[in-house]
């Protein structure tokens, strides 16, 4: 018996023994880890004294600044309303099964924590209201009624636009949108809706004609995607519905005169002749007509024709965001723009300071070289000769074009852009010939895209300016090198060199024009505090590069690089503007396979890229997600 009680003991012992190894073991590897995590990830240092930035939206365009801006540098807070980015290009897949929406969709806060932003503040909030005198903005919790306010020494604005009806009545009412994840089931329901009412005992031919009846309203990207997802879809749908497929009915309905008509004339046409014509006989158009009214089950045509619809899915554009028109009646005099606010070349909104606007609810007032010819041919001619020679000519472009974006384009063939200006082939441009030579540069100006890709490039572009914005230490540093003279203050002569060490204008007038503001007490010089003053308070908000703007001698004017555009129009067809001079276009198979392999490659995690991969080869294997949600 003592033999037994004293083996059971000794197993007790050793198993005690063993838990407790395993415990300390595992103990062990989480301290090694709390270890590696501390090394790789140290605890934050970042000053409290941060210069204050709020972003308002987290769009393509927010977050892309919010992933640029160094935490280092600003204290960063993010408001919006919805706690996720949405990737909006592959909304049409979501809306009719072909993958879920979290294949689309990235909370923020994951986001900020895989960016390496976790001291970003995100309030999820909407932003109803601007203080640009005491630099707040009001905001209201979602679901919530109590506002708060909150401070900031940068505001960037990325809210996109709010759904333009053009005043048609009924629009709200009657038609489903798609903007959002909520808004694309619902068009899936609605759907589902149209078909098991059709497949009902009892409904007449014209019922079912008339519920089968589908219109979109648009004819940019996003319509012409969902149309193509729409037949797509409707051709899976046979074997489902095999006794309504023929009474199936897509219109299509734009005011403008071509689709696509954001993309080039080429690729219009190849969408209307490839579609339309060659594959999709039971598909309608009707482009350059105007929509006067809507109701429960029809839409009304200026012309009094009726098209009854089962579903009408309104994507015609936007019109400016209820925030975008409250501060835009703060400055009517600056922001005459009725759809968007108008900004610098540095997306800086005019008429406000330390306030910038970015994708949908911005456009850029690009300065056009012709207005200024006479002060630009004048800092040109440094011999003062009354003409430009050639090498006048290429220096004076490659100086201007960090001001004008236009120029960018020319700047690395100035030489036959000089030839091609030079009608007299006498080696000089006069006044005339130069202001035929700014014409054709001004030619170049184009509005940009309301494209995903322009407002992630708006947001880089931002977050990098900011980043390089000189602060109070880099000005005194900056006055100290123009004060060669170690006199604590800067004459002309310095001003002038000092301009032109930062490849700005120096003739007379603008050395003049940079004393007569600098200089408060009027004693022929600018000390220290003058400069620092004048300097910090104007940068990126006067008119675009000159002096007001000496911050800005490390950053140019925003430049739109067009990287191509594509436009899926079904049958795993695609049409791919390549972004080249020539507007190239691919179509076909490739196509598709390039546009499917980009879009999923710049999704913002892998566990997006993974979900989309899976769904979309799950979808083509067992068919799609028709289910009512």
């Amino acid at each position: 018996m003592n033999e037994l009680v004293t083996h059971h003991e000794g197993r007790t012992r050793n198993r005690n023994f063993f838990g407790l190894g395993l415990l300390g073991g595992v103990g062990a590897a989480f301290g090694v880890i709390w270890v590696i995590d501390r090394i790789l990830n140290p605890p934050s240092t970042l000053q409290k004294d941060r210069p204050k930035v709020v972003v308002v939206g987290a769009g393509w365009a927010g977050l892309s600044a919010v992933g640029q801006i160094d935490p280092n540098l600003y204290d960063v807070t993010l408001v919006s309303p919805r706690n996720y980015f949405l990737f909006t290009p592959l909304l049409t897949n979501v809306t009719f099964g072909a993958i879920d929406p979290n294949a689309v969709a990235e909370p923020i806060r994951s986001f900020l924590s895989r960016y390496g932003r976790e001291d970003t503040t995100y309030l999820e909030a909407y932003c109803t209201d601007v203080d640009p005198i005491k630099k707040k903005v009001t905001c209201q919790g979602v679901g919530q009624t109590k506002s708060f306010e909150v401070e900031y020494d940068k505001l960037i604005l990325a809210v996109g636009g709010s759904v333009n009806t053009f005043g048609i009545n009924g629009v709200f009412e009657h038609c489903n949108l798609l903007r959002d994840i909520k808004d694309a089931r619902d068009i899936r329901r609605r759907l589902i809706d149209c078909f098991e009412y059709a497949n009902l005992p009892g409904v007449s031919e014209d019922e079912k004609v008339k519920k089968l009846s589908f219109v979109i309203v648009g004819g940019g990207p996003t319509s012409l995607e969902l149309y193509s997802e729409l037949h797509d879809l409707f051709h899976d749908l046979q074997k489902t519905y095999p006794e309504l497929s023929s009474l199936v009915k897509l219109t299509l309905i734009d005011t403008r005169e071509h689709n696509l008509n954001t993309y080039d004339a080429k690729i219009s046409t190849h969408f209307r002749q490839g579609v339309f014509r060659k594959k999709c006989k039971e598909m309608k158009e009707n482009s350059g007509i105007r929509i006067s009214r809507v109701s429960r089950d029809s839409l009304t045509l200026v012309n009094g024709v009726t098209v009854p619809f089962g579903m009408c899915i309104w994507v015609t554009g936007n019109t400016p965001h209820p925030l975008v028109s409250k501060l835009m009646s703060k400055r009517p005099d600056k922001q005459y723009n009725k759809k968007a606010l108008i900004t610098n070349d540095f997306l800086a909104v005019k008429g406000f300071q330390d306030i910038y606007a970015l994708g949908d609810c911005a456009t850029i007032d690009q300065a056009r070289l012709l207005r200024r010819w006479g002060q630009i041919f004048e800092d040109m001619d440094e011999n003062e000769d009354g003409s430009i020679d050639r090498d006048e000519f290429i220096k004076g472009v490659k100086m201007y074009a960090r001001r004008f974006p236009q120029l960018l384009e020319f700047a690395k063939h100035a030489e036959r852009l000089f030839e091609e200006g030079d009608v007299n082939h006498d080696e000089k441009l006069s006044r005339e010939e130069f202001q035929e030579v700014l014409k054709k540069v001004d030619s170049t100006i184009t509005s940009l895209p309301t494209t995903a890709q322009c407002a992630q490039q708006q947001g880089r572009y931002i977050g990098v300016s900011l980043n390089n914005t000189l602060r109070e230490a880099d000005l005194r540093k900056l006055f100290h090198e123009l004060d060669v003279n170690h006199n604590g203050s800067l004459d002309k002569i310095e001003v002038k060199k000092g301009l032109q060490k930062l490849k700005l204008p120096a003739n007379r007038k603008a050395v003049d024009d940079f004393m007569a503001v600098c200089d408060a007490n009027n004693d022929g010089t600018i000390d220290e505090e003058e400069f620092i003053k004048v300097t910090l308070l104007t940068q990126m908000q006067g008119h675009r590069g000159d002096w007001k703007k000496l911050s800005h001698a490390k950053i140019i004017p925003f430049h739109y690089r067009h990287l191509g555009g594509f436009e899926y129009v079904g049958y795993q067809t695609q049409i791919t503007d390549r972004g080249s001079p020539e507007k190239s276009v691919l179509t076909g198979f490739g196509a598709w396979w390039m546009w499917r392999s980009i879009y999923v490659s710049r999704l913002v995690s892998g566990r997006t890229q993974f979900q989309w991969i899976t769904d979309y080869l799950f979808s083509k294997v067992f068919g799609r997600n028709f289910l009512r949600d």
